[in-house]
């Protein structure tokens, strides 16, 4: 996907999200006071998880990605050593869990904002 836009992959199934996964307290950063016009910004609902709920943000294009969904986060931290079914190495990709059991991996010096799904 030359387009800049290289950046989401569900990749395929795995035995368990836990796998590899070192879980600190979730924290959610607050929106910037410039919005997010540097953000990739993804509906949960768009987003397509393996069966596992795995889904790989490769490159966010920008400062960061936002998050729009009603779930709560459960977890965030850095990845240990993990690799997806598909064969992407998420060691060291920072991740947030959710409510829901989606779990995003995406590179650890990108910033993560929740925000509410308002629908």
């Amino acid at each position: 996907m030359g387009d800049g836009n290289s950046l989401v992959s569900a990749g395929l199934p795995v035995d368990g999200v836990g796998d590899g996964l070192a879980v600190t307290d979730a924290r959610v950063d607050p929106l910037p006071a410039e919005g997010t016009d540097n953000l990739l910004v993804l509906r949960m609902d768009e987003l397509l998880p393996n069966s596992g709920g795995e889904v790989v943000i490769l490159d966010t294009a920008g400062e960061g990605l936002a998050i729009v969904t009603q779930d709560h986060v459960s977890g965030q931290g850095v990845s240990d050593p993990h690799v997806t079914a598909s064969g992407l190495d998420v060691n060291g990709y920072a991740f947030t869990t959710f409510d829901s059991g989606i779990t995003i991996f995406y590179p650890s010096e990108a910033k993560l904002l929740v925000l509410p799904d308002s629908v």
